[in-house]
């Protein structure tokens, strides 16, 4: 008589045992499992001296590790062991944590690479090798999604759309696909691939103390002030704002720029934190940006204004004149010096006078600032009303909410600045942007070139292409409403806020 289990096997490809009906992909599977269990005997308990043999207690089964369980660990061991004079010590005391032991550890680092292709995310799980449903380039998603894991686990750094985009391109060209040199994958597969492996869009940031239920009060009596305020003052030049048309409001904001830590936010896996190695020491201001929005889109007349660091050529400062040329050849931005790159008063006075000199034309104007002391000054208050400024300071830690710039415009601004970075010079960790002279990086010059020309024309593209961002940024904020009340409804605290649930 025929052993049944080679019947099975023959009809269904697989190896079944004769009492379980377990199957099993190859038959060296099947005879260990004959081993621990005795079924080939046809007993049903397990064999107590192969376990006994194998160091597992009777009856307990074996604790497979998932591929996702294997990746983390094996991930913290590398952040670990980023000094190699320490490296045996950091596998010590992960195996020491974790209770696995050094040789299974060190067989899970050699593995590294397949660990990280067929690592799962949270809404698969499982400890089977992935296989999504079939993207366009099933091999190239599988490496890109690897490359994407080690860069966000291993080292923590940022991942951006575009940086899965050149990689993406990276990959099929060294599998041989035949693509173009200059090809790079669409914004939807980009979406698609985002979608396969639960990856979103996330922000490391220090939230606001304060949430906006707390600060509701003061946003309130600034919108009252502003609305019924201002706006309700004679001579009304609009039928439907009052005092001010929105060619005549403005608002200022500070925007800082640290260009050797680029950005906040990256991609990430959803459920995750959102780690981002290098922010804190990296975090050095290069330089900032006066942005200042009119509320017509259609009107942006007023220059972008950078602050570098240092003295500048009016304070003795070593500015070559090739250099001072290049700034005058980009009307839009206006470059001035401080010691700590930020507006002082010396700056906002500056700052105040050019702006003036850039909307007299227009009469009467209102411009927002935030509350920082430099704006505050008795000599920046008298100056504002001589000069027919109607100054309006936003309340304290407000300005996510109430200011414009800050609101939307200022990121946007600041995105579109860092991704010409990133597309200009194909950077990584920004190690050429970090590196000083002598050891291959940028000269000072060249970068506060780069900036000038990299602000003027996101500056361009962001006027040309984004008037409906530049218009949502007063009417959100609540500065370009109806001074009838008609249209507060429209006024959105934030950005995940239903409309209609903000009065004043």
């Amino acid at each position: 008589m025929e052993d049944p289990t080679d019947i099975v096997g023959a009809l269904v490809g697989l190896f079944m045992c004769v009492l379980c009906r377990r199957c099993f992909d190859r038959a060296c599977e099947l005879g260990n499992h004959y081993q621990v269990t005795q079924h080939a005997a046809g007993q049903s308990e397990p064999n107590q001296d192969v376990v006994a043999f194998r160091g597992m207690p009777a009856g307990r089964k074996r604790n497979r590790r998932s591929w996702r369980y294997k990746r983390d660990r094996i991930l913290d061991y590398i952040d670990l062991r980023r000094d190699p004079k320490t490296a045996h010590l950091a596998q010590s005391i992960v195996a020491h944590r974790s209770g696995l032991n050094l040789s299974l550890l060190g067989r899970w680092i050699k593995d590294k690479e397949r660990i990280f292709l067929y690592a799962r995310t949270p809404r698969r799980g499982g400890m089977l090798e992935y296989q999504p449903w079939r993207p366009q380039w099933p091999q190239a998603d599988l490496r890109l999604y690897a490359r994407f894991v080690y860069r966000r686990k291993a080292q923590a750094k940022r991942v951006t759309r575009r940086w899965l985009a050149r990689n993406m391109a990276d990959i099929r060209r060294n599998l041989g696909d035949g693509v173009d040199p200059h090809w790079l994958p669409s914004e939807g597969y980009l979406t698609r691939f985002c979608n396969r492996w639960n990856i979103t869009s996330q922000c490391r940031t220090n939230k606001k103390k304060l949430s906006i239920e707390e600060r509701l009060p003061a946003i309130q009596a600034f919108h009252q002030y502003w609305v019924y305020g201002v706006q309700h003052r004679q001579p009304p030049r609009d039928p439907k704002y009052g005092r001010y048309t929105p060619g005549t409001i403005y608002a200022m904001d500070q925007v800082p720029m640290a260009f050797s830590s680029p950005n906040n936010r990256t991609l990430n896996d959803k459920g995750e934190r959102c780690r981002l190695l290098g922010i804190v020491e990296d975090d050095k201001r290069f330089c900032t940006l006066n942005v200042t929005l009119c509320a017509d889109p259609d009107n942006q007349d007023v220059k972008v204004e950078v602050v570098f660091r240092g003295l500048g050529p009016e304070n003795g400062g070593r500015v070559s004149q090739e250099e001072m040329n290049f700034y005058s050849a980009h009307p839009i931005v206006q470059v001035r010096w401080q010691n700590k790159a930020w507006a002082d008063h010396r700056v906002c006075l500056d700052y105040l006078l050019d702006f003036r000199t850039q909307t007299l034309s227009k009469g009467h104007v209102a411009l927002f600032m935030d509350n920082h002391g430099s704006q505050q000054t008795p000599l920046m208050r008298v100056l504002m009303h001589a000069l027919d400024v109607e100054y309006v300071f936003t309340p304290a830690n407000c300005t996510d909410a109430v200011s414009p710039v800050d609101r939307n415009v200022g990121q946007a601004l600041k995105e579109k600045v860092y991704a010409m970075q990133e597309e200009e010079l194909d950077l990584d960790g920004n190690e050429h942007w970090r590196y000083p002279a002598s050891e291959g990086g940028l000269e000072a010059w060249e970068k506060r070139t780069m900036v000038v020309a990299w602000i003027d024309r996101a500056w361009q593209e962001l006027k040309k292409d984004n008037k409906h961002l530049l218009l949502s940024s007063f009417v959100d904020t609540g500065i370009l409403v109806a001074n009838d009340g008609s249209e507060n409804h429209l006024i959105r605290l934030h950005p995940k806020q239903v409309l209609g649930a903000y009065t004043f």
